[in-house]
């Protein structure tokens, strides 16, 4: 099978297009959860950047093949800081990231001091599992990122 998120799926500024999920380069929501996020794969990939709302992080989770990770980083982490943010690595998303969606699972990362185990909650409309930072690490380490 043929990897579908590979770093660039969805174009580039200049040359924008629609890929996975319908998710589109730059994509702009009017009500989103998400803005301006980078979008990473499970190498610490850059697969575009966008708004993403409720609806976006839905489909995602239940598109997702079994094997693929969706990481979502802030505007700040994923541009106006780093000159070179095409491919920072997973430790770097495993540090910065907000959420990680996996096939059938979204997870919240709430910081280093939340360090109950994982918590389901609705956050904004949308079911979300709560993770502490070393959590999303452990998510993040495993082969089948399950």
């Amino acid at each position: 099978m043929t990897a579908r998120l590979v770093k660039g799926v969805y174009g580039t500024y200049l040359a924008p297009f629609e890929g996975p999920f319908g998710l589109r380069y730059g994509q702009r929501r009017k009500w989103y959860i998400h803005n301006n996020a980078g979008w990473y794969n499970s190498e610490g990939e850059k697969l575009g950047w966008g708004d993403l709302n409720i609806e976006d992080i839905q489909r995602i989770a239940s598109e997702l093949l079994p094997g693929e990770v969706f990481i979502i980083l802030s505007e700040q982490d994923t541009s106006w800081q780093h000159d070179r943010m095409d491919a920072p690595g997973i430790e770097y998303c495993a540090f910065k990231c907000h959420c990680i969606i996996l096939p059938g699972k979204v997870y919240k990362v709430v910081g280093h001091e939340y360090e109950t185990a994982d918590e389901d909650v609705e956050d904004q409309g949308l079911a979300v599992t709560l993770v502490s930072r070393s959590r999303a690490r452990e998510l993040l380490s495993q082969p089948t990122n399950a």
